[in-house]
């Protein structure tokens, strides 16, 4: 298991977030704006080619997961298997971590860390 990617630094106040999307988000000094598409991963991707980004955390519903992974624009994955049922809701992207998945159970959850190789 590897623990070396679990000091990922999200929650440093200090650090630049870059938005991509078609509306400005609402100004910080540490907010940088680009105005693009967010549906066209290739630009998006290009985009953070340009500015030496090499290392990106997708956050997003289904669709924006969804697309990531059916164009294989992604290196690590980590899933958060709850065991309860939630009844209700929007399901999540379609990907069989178990196949290549790592499990650390956690309390109630397991953790699975996937990489592609």
């Amino acid at each position: 298991w590897p623990t070396e990617h679990l000091d990922f630094k999200l929650l440093n106040l200090n650090q630049k977030v870059l938005v991509i999307n078609e509306t400005p988000p609402k100004p910080n000094k540490n907010t940088v704006w680009v105005k693009q598409n967010p549906k066209d991963l290739k630009q998006v991707l290009n985009e953070l080619y340009k500015r030496e980004i090499q290392s990106v955390l997708v956050e997003g519903g289904t669709t924006v997961l969804q697309s990531f992974i059916d164009n294989g624009f992604w290196d690590e994955v980590y899933v958060f298997e709850n065991r309860e049922l939630i009844s209700k809701g929007i399901n999540a992207p379609a990907f069989d971590f178990k196949k290549i998945g790592q499990p650390c159970r956690l309390d109630e959850e397991t953790l699975w860390y996937c990489t592609k190789s």
